[in-house]
């Protein structure tokens, strides 16, 4: 998968059939930015419901579809409501991390989100930004907390080849994607395996 991202994502190897130009783009340009924010949490009516809110600690695979803590319908309303699909970016302390809202859900302030417009893949984005979170990073102030502002986001510029290609490409690394999560499921069945033969063998069970 990283050979893969090294060649299709930096334009080095092209998928057949595509031949349109790379354009440099700036992140303000692929769509709208929102920067989240947080609901008064000494009011305790903003909490605990069902609406979800992400914060960094939900960031644990490609998409967040559940989040540890929630807002109430009071909260959401005070909150920054992002359609699903939206691509998700921390942008403050830890830097880089990324994510797709496979839910309608909101976030806090330390994560900007980019609402993609028709012209740009959100899948696309996010292993573009997964592959150059270093860039990010450089564009971080070098304060004792790293902050990456809303319009130094936007200002960063990537290039990006015609919308189908985009597609075509995220396709294939989404396709990567899978065979890893089988693989990772496939290590950890032999694990389980290999524990309980463990248990058994040895103690004369089986």
């Amino acid at each position: 998968k990283k050979g893969r991202m090294q060649e299709l994502l930096t334009g080095k190897r092209r998928l057949p059939g595509f031949d349109g130009e790379w354009k440099e783009v700036k992140l303000g340009e692929v769509g709208e930015i929102v920067t989240g924010n947080t609901p008064p949490k000494k009011d305790s009516n903003n909490w605990d419901g069902e609406f979800l809110w992400a914060t960094a600690e939900d960031f644990t695979n490609k998409y967040i579809s559940n989040t540890k803590q929630k807002l109430s319908k009071k909260g959401q309303s005070l909150s920054r409501v992002l359609p699903y699909g939206s691509v998700l970016i921390t942008c403050i302390a830890s830097i880089g991390k990324n994510a797709i809202a496979s839910k309608s859900l909101s976030t806090n302030q330390q994560i900007n989100a980019i609402i993609t417009n028709e012209k740009y893949s959100n899948e696309f984005i996010y292993y573009l930004l997964t592959k150059y979170s270093y860039r990010l990073e450089n564009f971080a102030g070098a304060g004792a907390v790293k902050i990456l502002s809303k319009n130094q986001f936007a200002g960063i510029k990537f290039d990006f080849p015609p919308l189908s290609e985009q597609q075509a490409i995220a396709q294939i690394l989404s396709t990567a994607d899978a065979e890893i999560d089988a693989l990772v499921a496939k290590r950890e069945a032999v694990a389980l395996e290999r524990k309980y033969l463990l248990e058994n063998l040895v103690t004369g069970k089986i």
